[in-house]
Order: structure tokens, then sequence, then C-alpha cells
């Protein structure tokens, strides 16, 4: 068969008397998540809260062992393992129907890793250009993380303490909006506490332990009255969820980096998750840095107008029956290699001599 659609997801609404829900799209592992009215999820067992038909890389039918109720919904979604299960045997005839179910397995293992990308959280392109980093600092008590002073990463910042600064009086608070908010020093809590111009003579005066001389003339400056839409994002229809299904109306992609060409060629994946090299001469690709496990990976490899270079291979890259794909050879000639990782080794394809 071939995988037509890129669909690996399907839901439905309980209604007290259902069981069987149709697995629309072509299946070799499934996983049923059931969300109560509640709603908590429960990832559910095979052959304990439901039996499946079908897959073996069609579609199928899931029969629940008990119907989800009003209010309740099922998650059905592909969940392909990141196997090769295909054995070819010396001599024997070319198993057509095992390798084409191989391709398939690895397509959806693509499309599934897929999926699992537009769930995270991501920089732009233009921000991996400008070498932006999203590494968290190592954790710190009674701290908050924002950007540093550079605006290019992530860093441990002390919370204000406004213990032992004045304010004059509560008058000089009254140009506040009643939305408007600061922090204080809870004095009897030892903590910061958020304080809104609508509680603020409660907080003083019940919930926080402090007096006026004990709380700073915050004014302008200590107030939390940037405009929405500036230093905090103001709401936008067109703004990506993480969490819910979604139809692009613009193209996504990754920043095709370029490699070094050398004897030993280096692959930083962080940086080049899509990449291209150009051959000067015979040369080996070594082990990747930065593998991760359901991550997919991209490789143009170019001849240079001299041709017949060759490309050997660090033992993590793996390839269908053991046999590494050979390059071809014309000059400018171009091959792609796409690889699925497990964090350990790259599992990969080739398709070759695009013209």
């Amino acid at each position: 068969m071939t995988v037509s659609v890129t669909t690996n997801y399907v839901e439905y609404s309980g209604n007290g008397s259902t069981t069987e829900f149709a697995v629309t799209f072509p299946f070799f592992e499934l996983r049923a998540i059931h969300t109560d009215s509640e709603g908590t999820e429960t990832t559910w067992a095979e052959n304990t809260d439901y039996t499946l038909t079908g897959g073996a890389g069609t579609t199928g039918t899931l029969t629940a062992t008990v119907a989800p109720e009003s209010g309740e919904t099922l998650l059905l979604i592909r969940d392909t393992s990141l196997i090769q299960d295909v054995d070819y045997v010396e001599n024997d005839n070319f198993p057509a129907a095992s390798h084409e179910n191989a391709l398939d397995r690895l397509t959806m293992i693509a499309q599934d890793s897929a999926g699992d990308l537009n769930l995270t959280l991501r920089l732009s392109e233009t921000q991996i250009a400008d070498g932006i980093s999203l590494v968290l600092p190592t954790p710190s008590a009674s701290t908050a993380i924002g950007w540093n002073a550079s605006e290019d990463a992530l860093t441990n910042i002390d919370l204000i303490d406004l213990e032992g600064v004045s304010i004059n009086t509560l008058a000089t608070l009254s140009s506040l909006a009643s939305g408007d908010l600061f922090v204080a020093w809870d004095v009897s809590a030892s903590a910061n506490k958020a304080i809104t111009k609508a509680n603020l003579v409660t907080d003083i005066t019940t919930g926080l332990s402090v007096t006026e001389s004990q709380i700073s003339d915050l004014g302008t400056s200590a107030l939390i009255t940037t405009d929405i839409g500036a230093s905090v994002q103001a709401y936008d229809a067109d703004t990506a969820k993480t969490d819910v299904a979604q139809e692009f109306s613009k193209q996504q992609n990754f920043d095709a980096g370029t490699l070094t060409d050398a004897a030993s060629i280096a692959w930083d994946l962080d940086d080049n998750q899509v990449a291209k090299v150009t051959l000067g001469g015979n040369r080996t690709l070594a082990a990747p840095s930065n593998m991760k496990d359901g991550g997919t990976y991209v490789l143009r490899v170019i001849q240079d107008g001299t041709g017949s270079r060759t490309l050997a291979y660090n033992s993590v890259f793996k390839w269908p029956a053991g046999e590494a794909p050979t390059l071809t050879t014309d000059a400018d000639a171009i091959d792609i290699l796409t690889f699925i990782s497990d964090g350990t080794n790259m599992y990969g394809v080739a398709s070759l001599d695009f013209s």
C-alpha cells in the first residue's frame, strides 16, 4: 500500500452508547487517550480497555470495552514503534510487500515525528539564526526566568524585594487603574506578594504585615504599566497553539544550514536540522552531535564541479538491510539523505540522482 494521507489522529465525542470507533488513517501501532468530563486524561490499555482490528499498515476499528459517556472524548493517535523488522534473506526473491511495509512504517514515523515537532515550543528561524538560546538556567530558589541583558539567552532574575523602603501616602497610588499590578514584601510570610489597586488597602492592613513605611513610593517605575502587545504578547487569532489541531495557511520550514566540507564532516543537529554539503573530495560523515529521539533530519549532498566524490558514514548511521547508499558521481549531482533518530543512531534512506 501507499501512505497518501498525513493525518495521524482522530478524536471522537462520547454519547454513552457508541463503542466502535473507526481508525481513519493507516497504522501499525495505536495509542488511545480517554478524557473524562473533568479533563483527566487516561491512556487506555489494549485488550483491557479496548480491542483493535485492522492496522498492519491499513485503517481499522477500535472497540471500547465501555462506551465513553457524554462530555467525554476519545483520541486515537498513531504511535509507530521505532523499529525495522524486515529481514532480507540473501538469494531469496525480493519481498516487495514486506519492503513496502517497511517504507510505510518509516513514512509514518516521519509523519508522527513531524506532528510531535508541531507541539514543541520553538524559536523562529530568524531567532535561531541570531543565536538566541532557549536553554534553561540552573534552578535557583526565589528567582524568575527571564531574558538576559543581551536578549539572547535565559537567566535567573531575583524577585523584587521591597522590604525597608517607604511610601509617602496611599494617595500617591490614586492614578492606578484597577487592573494595575505591583509586588510588595509580605513580612510575616517572608515572600513577595502581588497586589492590585482594587485590594490594595485590604492587603496592606490584613493580608500583609506591613506599614506604609515598609512599602515603596511605587510611582510609575515599579508598576507593570507596559501596554499589552509590547513587553506582553497581545492576543492574536493567528498565533499557533500546541494542543489543538490546526492548519497553516503559510509554509513552515527549517532554515537549511551549510555544513563545512572537510575530510570528516561535522553535523550539529541543533543548528542544522535540515542541511546541505558540497563534497570537494572523498569524505566521511561523522557522528552528528545533539541527536534527539524522534528527531527527523535531512541532508542534501552535492557533488562539486569535478564529481566522483564518495561519502563514507560513521557507525551511528543505519541503513535498510545494512547497505549504505552509493552516491551519484556526476559533477554537480544532488542526492538527499533523510533520517529518523532514536537519540543514539540515525536511521536513514537515500533518494538519489536529482536532476
